[in-house]
């Protein structure tokens, strides 16, 4: 699992990503099972949400595809990005 994070650590260069727990959670489920879907995303993220919890998650899933943590394949169906 660290080599996934690798280079995600920001405590001493500030150029690098920060991966909040969320993310983290979010990354770590689509090594496992190749894509996510925004429901999937909101099952796994979204308990803490208390309302709109589709438009947070998808925010959070939304900058992660700016990033490029990950890719969306179509709307609401996301992968990481290949190598």
């Amino acid at each position: 699992m660290s080599e996934l994070f690798q280079g995600y650590s920001a405590v001493q260069n500030p150029n690098r990503v920060v991966i909040s727990p969320k993310r983290r959670m979010i990354l770590v489920t689509l090594r496992e099972r190749q894509t996510l879907t925004l429901d999937d995303a909101v099952e796994l993220i979204g308990r803490d949400i208390y309302a709109n919890k589709k438009f947070h998650v998808g925010n959070v899933l939304s900058a992660m595809v700016k990033q490029g943590l990950i890719r969306r394949v179509k709307p609401g169906v996301f992968t990481l990005p290949t190598p």
